[in-house]
C-alpha cells in the first residue's frame, strides 16, 4: 500500500475493491507497454500491403533506428522502474510524461548523439549497411 494507512484500518470490502482496481490497472498497463514495445513505422504505409522498415535496405535505416532506439529506451526504463518497491507510482508517472510528449526520460541527448553519429557515419561510407 502506497499510502500510510493500515491494511486493518480499511473495511474488507473496500481492501477488496481496492485489490481489484489494482488487478485492472496491471492488466492495462501491460496491455498499454505490449502496445508501446509494438509501435512501428511502415514502409509504403499507403500500399494495399504495407510493410515493416528493413534495416537491411539503406533508404530504409534512417527510419528504422530511431524506432529501435525508442523500443530499447522503453524496455530500459520499464525494466528499471519494476525494482523499485511502488512501481506503480514510477509507471504512472512514465505514462504521463509521454502522454505529455515529455521526452526527458529517454534521455533525447544521447539518442540525438547516437542518431547522429549514425548518420554521419552512413554519409562517409556512401549508405548504410545492416553493419554500420
Amino acid at each position: 500500500m502506497p499510502w500510510p494507512a493500515h491494511r486493518t484500518a480499511i473495511p474488507e470490502p473496500i481492501h477488496h475493491l481496492i485489490q481489484q482496481k489494482a488487478a485492472e490497472l496491471a492488466t492495462l498497463r501491460a496491455e498499454v507497454e505490449r502496445e508501446l514495445l509494438l509501435v512501428t513505422l511502415l514502409a509504403d504505409p499507403f500500399k494495399q500491403k504495407p510493410r515493416h522498415l528493413d534495416p537491411r535496405n539503406a533508404s530504409e535505416i534512417e527510419s528504422w533506428l530511431p524506432v529501435q532506439l525508442f523500443r530499447d529506451k522503453l524496455a530500459q526504463h520499464i525494466s528499471d522502474v519494476s525494482k523499485y518497491a511502488s512501481p506503480s507510482l514510477h509507471f504512472g508517472r512514465l505514462y504521463r510524461r509521454i502522454h505529455r510528449g515529455d521526452w526527458n526520460w529517454m534521455f533525447t541527448e544521447y539518442i540525438w548523439e547516437m542518431l547522429e553519429s549514425v548518420i554521419n557515419r552512413s554519409e562517409r561510407t556512401g549508405g548504410m549497411t545492416c553493419g554500420s
